[in-house]
């Protein structure tokens, strides 16, 4: 008689695990060595001998990278905001060789995750010439999963000196 008020438990807990199971993603995970290729415009004619730098970036806060408390923190003190902290996947330096008013067209190799490009990652150019750097990415554009295989139109706004 005791079994028999047991099955219904027994029952349901086979539910609620068969239940859990649904939701696995037994997707296989991407490469994690992959190529980002696409442009970078300044808007303006380029001289000879520019240099153009793209970098794919992974930052952080040192919030995240944070120890466990222990006795010696205590008591609680005001402390400055966490630093971001990059980390470069990726650089491609080019320097060119005949003046263009055309986009600089890149490609870079970069190694990265799905885990992190689920999150996303920064992508960044700089354009000097003369010794100077004259241009660079003042919005962020961010690089995911979704984005990563189609080629990308970086912007560079000047940089005021």
């Amino acid at each position: 008689m005791k079994l028999f008020r047991l099955a219904p438990f027994a029952v349901s807990a086979v539910v609620l695990i068969g239940a859990g199971c649904g939701s696995i993603d037994v997707a296989p995970a991407g490469n994690p060595d992959r190529v980002l290729t696409g442009t970078v415009n300044a808007g303006v004619p380029l001289p000879v001998g520019t240099e153009v730098v793209v970098r794919v970036l992974a930052s952080a806060t040192n919030q995240e990278m944070a120890r466990p408390a222990t006795a010696a923190d205590m008591p609680v003190v005001t402390r400055p905001m966490p630093q971001s902290v990059e980390r470069v996947l990726g650089e491609q330096t080019q320097i060119l060789s005949a003046s263009t008013s055309d986009p600089v067209p890149f490609r870079l190799q970069y190694f990265a995750e799905d885990a992190m490009l689920r999150r996303g990652l920064a992508l960044e150019a700089r354009i000097s010439f003369g010794g100077r750097l004259r241009f660079r990415t003042i919005n962020g554009q961010v690089i995911t999963l979704g984005s990563a295989p189609y080629p990308q139109e970086i912007t560079v706004q000047p940089v005021d000196r």
